[in-house]
């Protein structure tokens, strides 16, 4: 928040609001140079930048006549076939690592990301182009030169292609496929003027290079960012999503674009087969420390940490029948973990945490639970301790003050909610009846978020008490049936500081737990009404 404040303070104060004549570029490109100076221009002007290269690029192509181009093509789809057996190849790895309760080991140690999975899916990439180089591109010689013309081509060619899509599109992120598009044809004839002759030389290899630094180094800090984002994700992205798979994915498309064009010199060397054996090895290598347990995903350190992150509620749960009557009752502390492997790793810490005392679902809204957020349909993993009952203060007072009938088959049911600073209200629709209105917003309430849940969740907070919470339903009955419930109504309360925050028996949970786990903790409870 304070950062926030003083963003927003330095805005409201800089003098490029006095008089903004100046900046009236509308949509702008930006990016920055591995993170030392930024550039930004217009993005019609970046839409001309790339209509421009792409036009030298399909200008080039199309100076080389039909034949070679049949064999550029040719060229592409060995390129999707090498990168399609790499997905497959790396995707079947990250779900075997996943089988075999080792997922998640790279997210302490990162560089465990490239002997896993960067190095398998260049070996794959390099094999099918192994594979097809006597027969690749009509090849009939022993140098490879043509075939070597051709990959490099067929890479030029899905770049320009991506290009002119994300053009169109208006998508600025179109700078990235461009600065590949023009600085490989400028590094194109370096490499293969005179390589025919007298191959291609170190010195003309090292100026290849060197024309392709720029995009690489803003390719390669772009991919670094991308990790940056998605690797401390994958540790708060619940028990659905399998993060092995994710960050395989994101590892192959890091390689398929950095290969792209030098994966070409394959046809170009004696031999791949040291190449291929020493990828091999380090994928074997690293994945056999992987399954023996030889990386523990999580981490304490105070620079950089990794923590295994959990929550747990100590929660009260009493559900009630359209009488008022209790038909359910309990008490227990409900524990979640953030990412797909749960709480396997704290059996060893809380021995009774394991798959017995897995949580149920109860035939209430959200399960009987009393989430924080709707993110149910992301963590639906959860454990379930018995602990004793929980009186938390303030408590929670639910009332139907009125029950008006606004026409013959619709009601208005108002309530009045009050008890501690942050409350989750749970709507559901039994059978037979439709919620056609609510004061909580206009117009018809959206339908529920997904069919997990199968309904409506209303978050509501306060800072100074000042009076009861009070909120109207509109019910349309569909058939009359005084047996039947229009509504039901769950109320989960939170108590997240103060004197009922914490009980004995969370503190002794949170005494048990390892070092390199982050536990978010607080008092809950849930309640149902049928009205």
């Amino acid at each position: 928040g304070d950062n926030i404040l003083g963003l927003v303070r330095y805005l409201a104060s800089s003098s490029l609001l006095a008089d903004s004549s100046e900046y009236r570029h509308g949509k702008m490109v930006f990016f920055d140079v591995i993170g030392l100076q930024a550039v930004a221009y217009p993005a019609r002007v970046g839409i001309l930048i790339n209509y421009l290269l792409a036009s030298l690029a399909v200008l080039y192509l199309a100076s080389a006549g039909l034949a070679y181009l049949r064999e550029v093509l040719r060229a592409v789809g060995v390129l999707l076939v090498a990168w399609l057996g790499a997905v497959v190849t790396v995707a079947g790895a990250a779900l075997l690592i996943t089988l075999v309760g080792r997922s998640m080991s790279w997210y302490t140690e990162r560089t465990v990301l490239v002997g896993l999975y960067a190095a398998p899916a260049l070996a794959v990439i390099l094999l099918v182009l192994v594979l097809a180089k006597r027969r690749y591109c009509g090849l009939a010689g022993q140098t490879g030169q043509r075939a070597a013309e051709c990959s490099f081509d067929a890479a030029l060619m899905l770049w320009t292609a991506l290009l002119l899509w994300l053009n169109t599109k208006g998508i600025c992120s179109a700078f990235l496929p461009a600065l590949w598009v023009g600085f490989s044809l400028a590094a194109r004839p370096v490499l293969f003027e005179a390589a025919a002759s007298v191959g291609v030389s170190p010195g003309r290899f090292s100026v290849f290079l060197a024309i392709l630094l720029p995009p690489y180094l803003i390719t390669l800090y772009s991919l670094w960012n991308l990790y940056e984002m998605f690797l401390p994700i994958m540790g708060r992205s619940g028990t659905q999503i399998v993060p092995d798979v994710v960050m395989a994915i994101v590892t192959i498309a890091s390689v398929i674009v950095l290969s792209s064009y030098p994966v070409c010199l394959v046809y170009l060397m004696p031999s791949a087969k040291r190449t291929l054996l020493s990828l091999t090895a380090v994928f074997l290598l690293t994945f056999g420390l992987v399954c023996a347990g030889f990386f523990f995903p999580y981490g304490n350190d105070s620079i950089r940490p990794t923590p295994k992150r959990l929550y747990m509620q100590h929660i009260s749960r009493r559900l009630h029948d359209a009488s008022g009557a209790v038909v359910h009752r309990d008490s227990g502390v409900w524990v979640n973990g953030f990412d797909y492997s749960g709480v396997s790793h704290l059996a060893g810490s809380i021995p009774a945490l394991n798959d017995s005392m897995r949580a149920p679902c109860l035939p209430a809204p959200f399960c009987g639970y009393p989430w924080f957020l709707p993110v149910n349909s992301l963590v639906r993993k959860s454990w379930y301790l018995p602990a004793p009952d929980v009186s938390p203060s303030p408590p929670l007072s639910m009332l139907l003050v009125d029950k008006e009938q606004l026409l013959s088959n619709t009601w208005r049911l108002t309530f009045e909610v009050s008890g501690p600073h942050h409350i989750s209200l749970y709507v559901r629709e039994p059978e037979g009846a439709t919620l056609v209105g609510w004061s909580l917003g206009e117009g018809a309430p959206p339908p529920p978020q997904d069919n997990y849940s199968q309904a409506r969740f209303v978050f509501y907070s306060y800072g100074t008490y000042t009076a009861p919470w009070r909120f109207w339903l509109d019910m349309q009955i569909q058939v009359t049936d005084p047996e039947k419930p229009m509504v039901e109504v769950a109320v989960a309360t939170h108590y997240l500081f103060g004197p009922s925050r914490r009980t004995p028996q969370l503190s002794s949970l949170l005494k048990q737990l390892p070092d390199w786990t982050f536990s978010s903790d607080w008092v809950s409870t849930y309640d149902l009404w049928a009205f």
